[in-house]
């Protein structure tokens, strides 16, 4: 053997020495070789069926459910401040008095105008009495000269009838020409009878037209004295109304958040002044949170949230999205979601930061597996499982990933023993001592 044979020989052996005394996780790191020499101890977990989410997480404030701005309704001064900034205040609470005595004054003109209208409702009732009245007189005046004609009528009848007679006994010469003129005179003196008692009906029905109009207009003096009345209540109301904005009054049970005031300030009307006071409802607050508009079509009106408070030590407050705004901000590019709060107790505050957690996505009771043993390094993810002692390769089909556990959507059974990390280090085929999960690991 020449000398360079036996240098070749002597590093082939030295080669082949080293790999003999290689390490089992330098072996390892060969998936696709076996070793048949150590065993590997690893940690196997069973798949658990669990309810997996995809969560989307945002920030937002607490804003009051109800804002107020209380503004003057009209000129004064203010007399009394009975409330100061961080006051709880009930509805129908007096928060302010305006003083104003020009609005007093006028509430007492107006009462007094009511008074004169009524007296004025009650004449024309009276008069609408008296026209009543007249109208009947007037009828029965209309009736009594129409009983008149009758009996003149009947008079007129018997003389023309006894006329006719004593004319004839005349004209026989029966009777003499004294006692026919005088039967003449008698049936002159009825016709003429006749046309007076006409004359009265006429006029009797003229007083009754009279009397008619005189009612119809104390009944339309009466309405014209209604509607005065109703005018002038209405003016009283008007006037009770501007001395109620005197009192400047809560409108909702809340808290005072802002004071912009002083007693004996000017105030001004409507909306060219500023507010007064700010009233906050703080029973029920609500958490506006923004999110992206990737996500703004999975966010559903009920869905889960997770609110969390770092003010108040990451306290979590589990809720539901109230509503949604069902518009993108073309600025923003985010959409605005509201979730109501139940403050009861008093312990949030309006203006707290908040962390939420917005379930887009839930699938209740999958397989899953911990994040750790999913391998990932091919073409298709996989777990290494244990199948009498040998590691061994499962493909799987991944659904959501949700606090170091993933969804398992086909491939397990649930029965398997996954190993639960470094599956990815161990070679198809090698031996392994699988162990028990530590204690921390069966609660994650």
């Amino acid at each position: 053997m020449t000398t360079r044979h036996r240098i070749s020989f002597l590093c082939l052996a030295a080669f082949m020495g080293a790999g003999c005394s290689g390490s089992i996780s330098e072996q390892a790191r060969s998936p696709g070789v076996a070793s048949s020499t150590s065993v590997v101890k690893v940690e196997v977990v069973a798949p658990e069926r669990r309810t997996v989410r995809r969560v989307e997480r945002v920030v937002g404030r607490l804003e009051p459910a109800e804002v107020a701005p209380l503004q003057a309704k009209l000129s004064g001064y203010l007399e009394t401040l009975t409330i100061d900034i961080g006051a709880r205040v009930t509805k129908g609470q007096l928060i302010a008095r305006i003083s104003a005595p020009e609005v007093d004054a006028k509430l007492d003109e107006k009462r007094s105008a009511v008074a004169q209208a009524q007296a004025r409702l009650v004449q024309t009732r009276a008069g609408v009495a008296l026209a009543s009245a007249s109208v009947a007189s007037a009828l029965a005046r209309v009736g009594e000269a129409g009983a008149g004609l009758k009996r003149s009528e009947a008079e007129l009848a018997r003389w023309v009838s006894e006329y006719a007679r004593t004319k004839q006994l005349g004209d026989e010469r029966a009777v003499t020409q004294s006692l026919v003129d005088e039967s003449r005179s008698k049936l002159q003196a009825a016709e003429a009878a006749i046309e007076a008692d006409r004359a009265k009906i006429r006029s009797a029905e003229a007083d009754a037209n009279e009397a008619r109009a005189a009612l119809a207009k104390a009944e339309a003096d009466v309405v014209a004295a209604e509607s005065g009345v109703r005018l002038s209540e209405a003016e009283v109301r008007h006037a009770e109304a501007m001395v109620s904005y005197t009192r400047l009054i809560a409108p909702f049970d809340g808290m005072i958040v802002e004071r912009n005031t002083d007693s004996g300030r000017l105030t001004e009307e409507g909306p060219r002044g500023e507010s007064l006071f700010v009233l906050a409802r703080t029973d029920l607050l609500t958490a506006v949170l923004t999110v992206p508009e990737r996500f703004a079509l999975a966010v559903r009106d009920g869905a889960d949230v997770e609110l969390i408070f770092p003010a108040l030590g990451e306290r979590v407050v589990p809720s539901k999205v109230s509503r949604r705004s069902r518009m993108i901000d073309a600025e923003s590019g985010t959409t605005r979601i509201e979730v109501d709060i139940d403050n009861g107790g008093g312990t949030l505050e309006p203006g707290l930061y908040v962390r939420a957690g917005i379930v887009l996505e839930e699938h209740r009771d999958v397989l899953t597996v911990p994040s750790t043993a999913v391998i990932k390094g091919g073409p298709e993810p996989s777990v290494a499982v244990v199948v009498d002692g040998k590691v061994s390769r499962t493909r799987v089909a991944l659904g959501l990933e949700d606090s170091g556990r993933v969804e398992v959507r086909e491939g397990l059974t649930g029965t398997e023993s996954i190993i639960k990390e470094g599956g990815a280090a161990l070679a198809i085929g090698q031996a392994v001592e699988t162990m028990a999960p530590t204690a921390a690991a069966k609660k994650s």
